[in-house]
């Protein structure tokens, strides 16, 4: 993703670096296909701004690199991370006199069939800053306004695609065992995504409490196709938080979102 984004930068005002340090050949391959140059974590930490996309996993390392380089300039944290990781890595640098932006990548590298959205939020001057480094062919911008929304929206973004395209999969997986996979996909084909309509999440609360048992023995299901039922166990949990919203289509759907947070973890 890195290389790809830094492909929609102004060539004519923007010279982009990149570490290869602990990187891959194929990572090596699209960064000298996109005209990245190499650099040092010195050099890198002598520029203006600074993009971090990375593995998750390294965001802390990557950040605290550039704090201990004496990185001062605008650092982009572009990860898919919660916004309290992000703000704990945003510390070491703000200290070191940098400004932090909490941002966030979402669709496919670009260019592609759909454009990629890259939303930015934290100090309106420095976000601004960020913005004016992009062409606007493939990419679409959006600020959110303070840190935190950012990183918010990825992982918010990451429970409606990535979560549900893995319990989909657990779907066909079980249909296709008892040989209905077709008529299963015949079924969802039209079906618009949930989250694409929120205000529909009371009439399913008061329906929900209908599911339990369906998901358990759904659960037991899996289990005897000898797929992972701790997905439909920890749902059929959750229809507990729905409970009281029994036949009550008519509930608000601030209180609907808000009973899901008094599960015991």
């Amino acid at each position: 993703m890195g290389a790809a984004i830094a492909t929609q930068m102004e060539a004519r005002t923007t010279r982009c670096l990149w570490c290869p340090d602990q990187r891959g050949p194929d990572t090596r391959r699209r960064a000298h296909a996109a005209g990245l140059r190499e650099a040092t974590l010195t050099e890198i930490a002598a520029s203006d701004v600074v993009i971090s996309l990375v593995p998750p996993t390294a965001a802390e390392e990557t950040a605290h690199s550039m704090a201990e380089h004496g990185f001062s300039g605008i650092y982009v944290e572009a990860n898919a991370i919660r916004p309290q990781r992000m703000e704990a890595l945003a510390e070491p640098l703000n200290a070191g006199g940098a400004t932090v932006v909490d941002a966030c990548v979402i669709g496919p590298p670009p260019p592609s069939r759909t454009r990629t959205r890259l939303y930015l939020a934290g100090p309106h001057t420095a976000c601004a800053t960020v913005r004016g480094l992009f062409h606007d062919e493939h990419l679409d911008i959006g600020y959110l306004g303070e840190v935190g929304r950012a990183s918010a929206l990825k992982i918010s973004h990451t429970v409606a695609q990535k979560a549900t395209r893995l319990v989909s999969a657990l779907a066909t997986a079980l249909a296709s065992d008892y040989g209905v996979a077709e008529e299963l996909t015949e079924i969802v084909r039209t079906w618009e995504h949930p989250a694409a309509d929120p205000t529909r999440y009371p009439g399913v609360a008061a329906r929900a409490w209908r599911w339990k048992g369906e998901f358990e023995d759904t659960a037991t299901a899996l289990n005897e196709a000898g797929l992972p039922p701790a997905t439909l166990h920890a749902l059929a949990d959750l229809l507990t938080q729905w409970e009281k919203f029994k036949d009550a289509p008519d509930t608000g759907l601030a209180d609907v979102l808000s009973a899901l947070h008094g599960l015991d973890n």
